[in-house]
């Protein structure tokens, strides 16, 4: 199974404060793809304007979650990506999906999967790994990445 199958059921899922959030979202992909089971922290609607709430850090100290820096170019899949939009302070998480993507759920938005784009990277704050989130290789025949027309071209002695 690709690894986009595997969250593929976590993708067009609507909006709900608190819940089917984008921290909602990093919880179920922690725990569907990785049985890790994440605390639910309570999320105050615009935790963000709130200078005595830092939600993101609450969770990075208490779910035992390191920080990775800001590199881009080292990012696993797995990797809680965490962002401030309009704000001077945290208030956004995606997760690495790989291949330069992330998944994620803005505000009054279904749930989706972009690009990590200079736009996204420009509002980066911090990347953090959980220790419990183990990078999955997956085994693949280099033929079978072949189109079918290009095998008919590619001459293999053996």
């Amino acid at each position: 199974m690709s690894r986009y199958n595997q969250y593929q059921h976590l993708l067009g899922r609507k909006y709900v404060d608190g819940k089917q959030d984008c921290y909602g979202l990093l919880i179920a992909y922690a725990k569907d793809l990785h049985g890790l089971s994440l605390k639910n922290f309570a999320r105050p609607t615009q935790f963000w304007m709130r200078k005595d709430f830092d939600l993101i850090s609450q969770m990075v100290q208490e779910d035992r979650w390191t920080q990775q820096g800001l590199s881009v170019r080292n990012l696993q899949i797995g990797d809680a990506l965490i962002f401030s939009i309009n704000s001077s302070m945290a208030n956004h998480i995606g997760v690495y999906v790989g291949n330069g993507q992330f998944l994620h759920h803005l505000y009054q938005r279904f749930s989706s999967v972009e690009s990590l784009t200079n736009s996204w990277t420009s509002r980066l704050l911090m990347v953090v790994r959980h220790k419990d989130i183990k990078l999955e290789y997956e085994k693949v025949e280099i033929l079978n990445l072949i189109p079918e027309h290009g095998k008919r071209t590619l001459r293999i002695d053996s």
